[in-house]
């Protein structure tokens, strides 16, 4: 009886400190990943707006994408910032480095990344965002 009460008073404190610090936190409706404009070669590449809350709407949890978010206090890095995925323009075999921004988006292997957790959720019934380069880099 004592742990569930203290465990129930835990759970209520933790609610009240991250929960007003993820409110704080702006969040955008739509984010346009357009950082690699310029810094690649490649002729399918546009930039692509990502619709973040809806993300959020379909239970996808911050964690799943910003997946070295450690202090829950200050917003999360964005993908390329430095320490991530931070090579834009990398080319040939660099793309599927872990450090190139491609890889983050594009690694079919990774749940972290977009195609990645698209095609897993396809897999798993769940509704899921689009797999094929157009959906995304629409011309």
């Amino acid at each position: 009886m004592r742990r569930t009460i203290l465990l129930c008073a835990g759970a209520a404190l933790l609610c009240l400190l991250v929960v007003p610090a993820l409110q704080a936190m702006e969040m955008p409706k739509v984010i346009t990943m357009d950082d690699a404009k310029g810094k690649t070669e490649n002729p399918v590449y546009t930039p692509v707006d990502m619709p973040h809350q809806q993300h959020l709407a379909s239970g996808i949890k911050c964690e799943d994408c910003h997946h070295k978010w450690e202090d829950r206090s200050e917003p999360p890095k964005r993908c390329i910032d430095s320490g991530c995925h931070d090579v834009l323009g990398a080319e040939g075999k660099e793309m599927n480095k872990v450090e190139a921004a491609y890889n983050a988006h594009h690694n079919q292997k990774s749940e972290h990344s977009c195609i990645g957790c698209h095609q897993s959720r396809k897999k798993a019934g769940k509704k899921a965002g689009p797999v094929p380069c157009q959906k995304c880099h629409e011309k």
